[in-house]
């Protein structure tokens, strides 16, 4: 087992604020919501508690009580008491969390722990006041002389068994071994506790005690002085071949102790004092370089098993730990869970690792955007930290004195307020000195919607740093949104009737009236828009008096679409097939549904139910299909020597489309200087592309441009794997969405045919489409528009006839159009459109069709993902 805890000490806290808790932990209470107290008849003890208070937290009054004279004497009791009187004290001191949230009956103190918190992350030097503080209260430090020479002890006493148990954890993470002893309950008391602190560990650490006490102060200079004890604990195991080699070089003359010890015949091996075998060694190191190993280990204890009892079968529980697998139980015996792992061996392998290091592979082949995203509780913390409330006109002279207001509940963290004669927040000044003066803060603060762009910023200004600085924005962020104690109530659940009181209205007056079915999904489609901007407005506008406004700008949980049900009302759903239900909803879910509504909402239910139970194996069938189809699309050359290429416009493509591709007529690469100047001029820009690589296998690096961090593309890399992993990766949550959005239909999205079953037709080509658009066969004018008897649609294009599945032309009588221009609404069907326009016309059709198909299930996707999906899937050669 391990002597002392190997988790490197944190940052918390001095020592001061180590003996404080420690002293209150020992002889403090809280009572009525107003006093801390704290007894204790020396007045060194009481003046320092008053002390570091003050320090701490200034806005409170001290009370002294006078012991009570024992019966039948003069003298005083054996403490006195003060009363610290402040509610937000008290407050203050409640985040330390001293007592344990177990329902306990009995007095208080059986609830007294210390802080976990403050063991995990608590400085050493905070450590050590704490144990200061512990010994100084319920601790004691005796010398005993009986046998003639002084023997030095430590211990403390307790009745909790959670401050026992954090007791011990201190004296691990301290490196002092420790012993409990139990004493059985006497009458109405509860078991006690007395643990045992090594007298070997304790002289080592005498130095790093700050105690109070008249007594405790004399016995540590005293035992200072004196020699440390023998540990005769402190054994290491020697195996029996181990054993015979020694005898071979060991001369009993020289060392007797290990001579003798090592003459003794045992079949299970030895132990021998480490002290012993720290006289050797060199021959250790040369002849058992494993026992040589367990010497040097000082910090590794060895205890001797004296029994093993079968426990019989239970049931347990393995649970992970994110990062290490390291299991620390039964006072620091370490358990290491195991995992494979594949090692890279040669120099080639270790170069290629080094390429694949998080500051290298920070972006995301998808859209370029960074891929690690900080979880919900540091978004929250981030935005805290970065956006600005109320505007107060109290000025702090420092950082820390404003810290001390935010700690006193008199300052909050986004109050805009003067610190050091700027106008700014805490949380600004706290983010500010962590960050790089050049990365921008948005000026409503990091929110769910702009985090994406300013993590982009720090990696374009500050890649090499990006680990370490956003580490400490994330643990800032972390700290504070726990102090700041964001949480929902009742009232953030109140529908707001300013929002939905018009648009109820509006369906009252109107709905009725409406006879089909497609006007009612119409109308109620087009009140859904309306409810979507107010939704968005009403969340932007009360993001400082409503926690559920707060979590989704900040976070963007909940989202718009399930805030829009919980808050106000889902008003239309879709059914299992896909298509809205032309019944409107209007009460919310916090409000509860009437019955004709529960029924209505039944069907966004089951097709969300449906979703999840029939069609999450589909993207991997899916994914499959198509890496089958692109993973032929490998870097094969440098440079195909094409001058052919796309065009980009500026107003139709995003950066994304534009970045880490090689311009068409410079062959020169367009980073984010480069794309800077293009877009100043604000013309087309032609770039290669892999749609026109001229190579009959595979793509050249010129035509497929860089990699998403700018690093060269290499002979080799498998770049369709890459795409179709970019497009297939968001497969499941695409089949997922309805189960996710409550089937709610959402402003701006297509009802028709979307989602996977829409990439599953552009990708797979089928022969035959359901809802298929009419194409004009030639070029021509159209002389007639007529509908079918048998339903569809007739139009005539200069003589020739074209019929349409789709009742819904789209073109007008006397308009010209070109072969392959569609004539009705409906679905365009890919071979019959490369048929009539050829395979560049198709290719980009293709691309278009899969842009707004995960367009609308909001996902977006660089255009070079989809040309390289495109050029495997309809590749000729």
């Amino acid at each position: 087992m391990l002597k002392q805890d190997p988790t490197p000490y944190g940052t918390m806290g001095d020592r001061d604020l180590g003996w404080m808790l420690g002293a209150f932990i020992a002889d403090g209470w809280s009572s009525g919501g107003r006093t801390i107290g704290y007894a204790k008849l020396e007045d060194s003890k009481r003046d320092e508690f008053v002390r570091i208070m003050r320090a701490l937290h200034q806005n409170f009054t001290v009370n002294e009580y006078a012991g009570v004279p024992k019966k039948g004497t003069n003298k005083l009791g054996v403490s006195k008491k003060i009363h610290l009187n402040s509610s937000s004290l008290v407050k203050y001191m409640a985040q330390y969390k001293c007592l344990n949230d177990a329902n306990i009956e009995g007095r208080v103190a059986l609830r007294k722990q210390i802080p976990q918190d403050v063991l995990q992350n608590g400085s050493e030097e905070m450590l050590f006041g704490l144990l200061s503080g512990l010994l100084d209260g319920d601790g004691s430090m005796v010398c005993n002389m009986s046998t003639g020479k002084p023997r030095y002890s430590a211990k403390y006493s307790t009745s909790s068994t959670f401050l026992r148990d954090s007791f011990l954890t201190l004296c691990y993470r301290l490196g002092i071994r420790c012993t409990v002893l139990t004493s059985p309950p006497r009458g109405h008391s509860k078991e006690a506790y007395t643990m045992m602190l090594s007298t070997v560990d304790m002289h080592t650490i005498l130095g790093k005690l700050t105690c109070l006490g008249e007594r405790e102060c004399k016995i540590i200079a005293e035992w200072e002085k004196s020699p440390p004890a023998k540990d005769d604990l402190d054994m290491v195991p020697m195996s029996t071949e181990e054993c015979k080699v020694l005898k071979k070089h060991i001369n009993s003359i020289v060392d007797g102790s290990l001579h003798s010890v090592l003459s003794r015949t045992k079949k299970i091996g030895y132990r021998v004092g480490r002290k012993i075998l720290q006289r050797h060694m060199a021959i250790l190191e040369e002849h058992t370089p494993a026992l040589h190993k367990r010497t040097l280990e000082t910090n590794t204890v060895w205890r001797t098993i004296t029994s093993i009892t079968d426990a019989g079968k239970r049931t347990v529980f393995d649970l992970e730990v994110v990062g290490a697998k390291v299991f620390a139980v039964n006072n620091g015996l370490i358990i290491w869970d195991t995992m494979g792992m594949h090692v890279p061996i040669s120099q080639a392998a270790v170069d290629e690792a080094y390429e694949f290091m998080p500051s290298k592979v920070l972006e995301s082949p998808r859209d370029l955007s960074i891929m690690l995203t900080p979880s919900m509780d540091i978004q929250i913390g981030l935005f805290l930290l970065t956006a600005k409330s109320r505007i107060r006109d109290e000025k702090y002279a420092s950082i820390a004195e404003a810290k001390k207001a935010f700690y006193a509940n008199k300052l909050d963290i986004s109050d805009v307020v003067t610190i050091k004669g700027k106008k700014t927040t805490l949380g600004l000044a706290l983010v500010r000195e962590v960050l790089p003066m050049d990365v921008a803060i948005p000026t409503e603060g990091v929110t769910k919607a702009n985090l994406g762009a300013f993590m982009k910023e720090v990696v374009t200004k500050h890649r090499k740093d990006f680990n370490d600085i956003m580490g400490k924005l994330s643990k800032l962020a972390s700290e504070y949104n726990y102090q700041s104690g964001v949480s929902l109530t009742i009232n953030d659940l109140k529908t707001d009737s300013s929002v939905v009181g018009p648009l109820k209205r509006e369906i009252s007056a109107k709905f009725s009236k409406l006879k089909s079915k497609k006007a009612k999904i119409d109308f109620l489609v087009n009140v859904n828009s309306k409810l979507d901007k107010e939704n968005k407005k009403w969340m932007g506008k009360h993001v400082w008096d409503n926690n559920l406004a707060l979590t989704a700008v900040a976070a963007g949980k909940p989202g718009v679409a399930a805030l829009k049900q919980l808050k106000f009302m889902p008003l239309i759903l879709k059914d299992s097939s896909g298509q809205p239900v032309p019944v409107p909803i209007t009460r919310s879910y916090s409000n509860g549904l009437t019955s004709s509504d529960y029924w209505a909402a039944s069907y966004g239910a089951r097709s969300g139910m449906i979703d999840r139970a029939l069609q999450t194996s589909e993207p991997g069938y899916f994914a499959k299909q198509l890496l089958s189809v692109v993973d032929k699309q490998v870097i094969a050359k440098e440079d195909c020597g094409t001058t052919e290429g796309i065009t980009l416009d500026f107003a139709k493509e995003g950066k994304s489309d534009f970045l880490w591709r090689y311009e068409a007529k410079t062959n020169k690469l367009i980073d984010d200087a480069y794309y800077r100047q293009l877009e100043a001029k604000g013309t087309p820009v032609k770039v290669r592309s892999p749609l026109t690589c001229e190579l009959s296998e595979g793509v050249c690096a010129m035509c497929y441009g860089a990699h998403e961090n700018g690093s060269k593309a290499q002979i080799g890399d498998n770049v369709g794997m890459t795409a179709g992993q970019t497009l297939t990766e968001r497969g499941t949550q695409l089949t997922m969405r309805t189960f996710h959005t409550g089937s709610v239909v959402e402003s701006g999205s297509n009802y028709a045919t979307s989602g996977m079953t829409r990439i599953k037709q552009l990708t797979n080509l089928p022969q035959f489409l359901s809802g298929k658009a009419a194409l004009a066969n030639k070029d021509g004018k159209v002389e007639s528009i007529e509908s079918n008897p048998a339903g569809g649609v007739n139009i005539t294009v200069s003589g020739e006839k074209h019929f349409g599945v789709v009742d819904k032309p789209v073109v007008t009588k006397g308009q010209k159009v070109k072969a392959g221009d569609r004539l009705t609404a409906g679905v365009i069907q890919p071979k019959e459109l490369l048929d009539l326009t050829g395979i560049r016309n198709t290719q980009d059709h293709l691309i278009d069709e899969l842009r707004n198909a995960y367009k609308s299930q909001g996902v977006d996707i660089t255009r070079r993902a989809y040309e390289t999906v495109v050029r495997g899937t309809t590749n000729t050669t």
